[in-house]
């Protein structure tokens, strides 16, 4: 999952608040014969000012393949209250 401006990607949004908010891209599935491995997705926030307020981020690969990253971007000032970010690899 990616936030970022409007002009696409490298570009950054004047502001991001999540506020009582769960983001969650963890692969919850096994891998198949027919799927191949379950992976997660990474998590990217890019804005001038970001804020997280009771809210949750959370990204991890069943596979541990690193790809559950979380990254937060914030040109001016990232603020975070009483929020959770967690990443999980391997499970």
């Amino acid at each position: 999952m990616t936030i970022q401006g409007l002009q696409g990607a490298g570009d950054s949004a004047h502001s991001v608040s999540l506020t009582n908010t769960g983001i969650d891209t963890s692969s919850q599935g096994l891998p198949t014969p027919f799927s191949g491995p379950v992976h997660g997705g990474p998590i990217t926030v890019q804005a001038d000012n970001i804020a997280l307020n009771h809210s949750s981020l959370s990204a991890g690969s069943m596979e541990g393949t690193g790809e559950g990253a979380i990254t937060l971007v914030g040109k001016a000032r990232i603020e975070s209250h009483n929020s959770l970010l967690s990443t999980r690899g391997g499970f």
